[in-house]
């Protein structure tokens, strides 16, 4: 019902009012249908009208949910999520049970084919994807990315304050330089080993799903962090730069898998394991590493990360 003094003066062409979006009222009279663009909203009922082209990734709600069913303390964008994560079944479970999230959906990282099938299905229902997550394991300047003996991702989490056995295959900067020489060069004598060169190929693949402008956040442990006097970490996040021609950002430190329960939200490294933070590659500028040699298009953020359910899919935190 509208409020005495809250509706625009007759005769106006504006056009637009429930959470900006603009207003259809041919078919249920004025002001009760909102049109989202890939669904339409009627506001009587507090549903879309027709079936949530997601819905397959949230089978606990109904089709024609408005917001998580949260239609007073949340809002729905355009009826479409643009941010995907990769991760843990623990992972997959606490961003689904999210409260209110609209930018996030979440799928267990276990091979990249599946990964691959999944986030294209997600694409062609019309998303924009801005940003996707890979939580995968990962050690200074290398994340693993190519399934080990058992044909299957590690993403499960490693206990505090003990070490895991990964059997899966590591991928790291160098990789990345010897592929690119070996592709501009032509030279066949630069030898690559297959399983990297299908990693690469399947990380090309992935990136090719995101947008223009679009995010590609390596959750791994210390996968963008310099040891000692290297810049292996460095060399890692330009080079998967370089391959997707996306902005990379990678986990100098510690990544947890959740806190409390929590995956969105919630800075990404737990406080007692923060000690570097995030490193991005281009366009948030340039660095030195920590021998003093200058990392173009490298920045040393000093902070954590966290991605959000609602509003900008993630910021950095002190």
């Amino acid at each position: 019902m509208m409020m005495s003094g809250r509706v625009w003066s007759s005769g106006s062409s504006h056009r637009y009012g429930f959470n900006g979006q603009e207003k259809d009222n041919e078919v249920s009279g004025e002001d009760n249908n909102y049109n989202y663009g890939f669904r339409i909203y009627n506001t009587q009922v507090a549903r879309f009208l027709s079936v949530d082209p997601l819905t397959g990734s949230y089978p606990w709600y109904t089709p024609y949910q408005y917001a998580g069913n949260m239609p007073i303390g949340a809002i729905n964008i355009d009826g479409l999520v643009s941010g995907v994560v990769l991760g843990s079944s623990d992972q997959v479970i606490a961003v689904d049970e999210t409260g209110g999230n609209v930018n996030y959906v979440a799928f267990e990282l276990t091979t990249w084919e599946d990964a691959i099938i999944k986030i294209r299905a997600h694409k062609e229902l019309g998303n924009n994807i801005k940003v996707i997550y890979i939580q995968s394991h990962g050690l200074a300047g290398s994340v693993f990315l190519g399934t080990g003996p058992d044909g299957k991702l590690n993403t499960e989490a490693t206990p505090n304050g003990s070490y895991m056995t990964i059997d899966d295959d590591e991928l790291n900067g160098l990789d990345l330089e010897y592929y690119k020489l070996q592709k501009e060069s032509g030279n066949t004598n630069i030898a690559i080993d297959p399983e990297k060169e299908q990693m690469i190929l399947q990380l090309i693949e992935l990136g090719s799903l995101l947008d223009d402008d679009g995010t590609l956040i390596l959750g791994g442990c210390d996968c963008g962090a310099n040891v000692g006097y290297t810049n292996d970490g460095d060399l890692l996040v330009v080079g998967m730069s370089k391959l997707i021609n996306r902005t990379v950002i990678a986990n100098a430190d510690y990544t947890s898998n959740t806190i409390s329960g929590k995956f969105l939200d919630t800075p990404r490294t737990y406080g007692l394991f923060f000690r570097d933070g995030w490193v991005q590659s281009p366009p948030r500028g340039t660095a030195t590493n920590k021998d003093g040699i200058k990392i173009t298009g490298i920045e040393h953020t000093g902070e954590n990360l966290q991605l959000n359910s609602e509003g900008a899919l993630y910021e950095y935190t002190d």
